[in-house]
């Protein structure tokens, strides 16, 4: 799935996924600042710890296809719903969310 995430700080994207991830469980949850630490670094995710993020936040588009193999149908749209707004989930026409 892509999700528009165009004026997003990707910091707040990063900190979203990770603290969604069900494994941060385990490892705790990521601050902002530590979240604007990482994407000073790098835009493009793989693992952070034992949190698969698997997802390249580069552009204004992300793909979530890896973070949601990985984490559970739907999990990048679940994890990011409140930086999205409103929005609802529409894919081929069914509404999800």
């Amino acid at each position: 799935m892509q999700i528009n995430v165009a004026g997003i700080p990707k910091a707040s994207l990063l900190q979203a996924l990770y603290n969604n991830c069900p494994a941060a469980a385990l490892t705790g949850k990521m601050t902002f600042e530590q979240a604007e630490s990482m994407v000073s670094r790098t835009l493009d995710f793989d693992y952070i710890g034992v949190c698969c993020i698997k997802t390249d936040l580069s552009g204004d588009v992300i793909d979530t296809w890896l973070y949601d193999r990985d984490n559970g149908q739907f999990a990048a749209y679940k994890a990011l719903k409140t930086l999205l707004g409103d929005e609802p989930l529409v894919i081929n026409d069914k509404q999800y969310g």
